[in-house]
């Protein structure tokens, strides 16, 4: 696969989305802290109980840089499908499988493991914390399902707009952020409305779809000069949260009421372009050294494992906590914030990571899902990812246990999803949909 990779290709886009991932792994594995004491066992955040540590989330919070990849990757394939005259039925098609097979496993394996612990008598209100936990990655699958429907459509946008479109979506972002952060109540009909749970999670859209336009850009060789976005975006960070009063987490911490993630806030807008900038000043460089043939085939190895490592390794995490908490909590007695928790994370790190590997190497190969003789309607798929979107979010926030029994609708709808995307159509052919799955956006 390394040799056969084009020149013209920007490796930089594919080593750093795997690098992304992997921060977002080990930076859960850090901030995760579970202490198992006389009085049984304690679960919170690093970020809490170490405030000086929410300065970390500046460099491991990279969700915002995901997304700007994500966003490269969507207009490099939907400008090579459209040089091909794929329709978009087509294109999304193979997408939404592409994306949403690997999840299927995962969802398989906590509705039989939930509800084999409900039968076994295990507490609900541990099993649901447990797999709340656990099935947190499958927010960002959620919202870039979303984001993958609605590309093809926001590069056209783009393409006639330019950063009118980009600055219309801060403008919504920061109109959402000031509604939520200045009103926070209103009164309909004298019911009190909070604007968090309703046109804050709008920000969903307008924040995450900002920095989908901010990858539009870098592939069209539209980008902003990188001292410039690095700039802006650290003076934003520094303005709002030194100043306006938003939280310096870049995560969501239990000790703050609004943060920047739960819904996103305009500072992680500041924060992508904060990594925007320092992308955009070592790409070249970046490029340089991936056209070695082992440091690309490395990348190309990260990318074919990489959404399956994201996917369970907090799965592993809850799965080693809780082996550890049947003799007697076997590594997880330090406070954290000491000198041994310190010293001890990049045990835990290696242990973690050695229990993972097996796991991702045995399941990876849902990261390459079969063609399919005939895709679905557009609009069966459009439903179809609405559904899969609903369970996952769901999931996501809640777990897949409702006060003491398993919560099915939650899990079901997203299997309901797969079908209308046609995920159990009968395979046209052997070969998958991409013989080099991480060479996604030159597919």
């Amino acid at each position: 696969m390394a040799e056969a990779t084009p020149d013209h290709r920007n490796r930089f886009i594919d080593a750093l989305r795997a690098i992304a991932i992997l921060i977002v792994v080990y930076g859960h594995w850090l901030v995760a802290v579970v202490v198992v004491g006389e009085d049984g066992m304690t679960a919170g955040n690093l970020l809490d109980v170490e405030p000086w540590t929410q300065w970390l989330t500046w460099g491991f919070q990279v969700m915002p840089l995901f997304f700007i990849v994500g966003g490269y990757a969507s207009a490099a394939s939907w400008s090579a499908a459209s040089d091909r005259k794929t329709p978009y039925r087509d294109w999304l098609a193979d997408r939404l499988r592409r994306l949403f097979t690997p999840v299927v496993p995962l969802l398989v394996f906590w509705v039989v493991a939930a509800n084999l612990g409900l039968a076994a008598g295990l507490d609900p209100a541990v099993l649901g914390l447990a797999s709340m936990a656990a099935l947190v990655p499958v927010w960002f699958l959620a919202v870039y399902l979303l984001m993958t429907m609605a590309a093809p459509y926001a590069y056209r946008l783009w393409s006639r707009h330019g950063y009118g479109f980009l600055a219309g979506l801060i403008l919504l972002a920061a109109a959402t952020d000031a509604a939520v952060r200045l009103i926070g109540t209103v009164s309909i009909s004298g019911t009190e409305v909070d604007l968090v749970n309703t046109i804050g999670w709008g920000n969903f859209l307008w924040v995450w779809g900002a920095m989908l336009v901010m990858g539009f850009a870098w592939h069209d060789r539209r980008a902003p000069h990188p001292v410039g976005a690095a700039g802006f975006g650290l003076i934003s960070l520094l303005l709002l949260t030194e100043i306006a009063g938003y939280s310096r987490s870049m995560v969501g911490v239990a000790s703050e009421g609004l943060n920047n993630n739960s819904p996103p806030s305009i500072a992680l807008i500041g924060l992508g372009l904060l990594h925007f900038g320092i992308a955009l000043g070592i790409e070249r460089r970046a490029n340089m050294f991936l056209r070695r043939q082992r440091p690309w085939a490395a990348a190309i190895v990260m990318n074919s494992l990489i959404m399956t490592t994201y996917l369970w390794h907090l799965t592993v995490l809850v799965l080693v906590v809780g082996f550890a908490s049947s003799f007697g909590g076997f590594g997880f007695t330090i406070d954290p914030g000491t000198v041994t928790f310190w010293g001890t994370r990049p045990i835990l790190w290696i242990v973690l990571t050695i229990i993972t590997l097996p796991v991702v190497l045995m399941l990876s190969r849902f990261e390459r899902p079969k063609r399919v003789a005939e895709h679905p309607r557009v609009s069966q798929q459009m439903i179809g990812a609405l559904c899969i979107f609903g369970g996952l979010a769901t999931m996501a926030k809640y777990g897949v246990i409702t006060g003491t029994g398993f919560n099915w609708p939650a899990a079901l709808l997203p299997l309901v999803g797969a079908g209308l995307i046609g995920l159990f159509h009968p395979a046209a052919t052997e070969a998958p949909i991409d013989q080099t799955p991480m060479i996604k956006s030159a597919a």
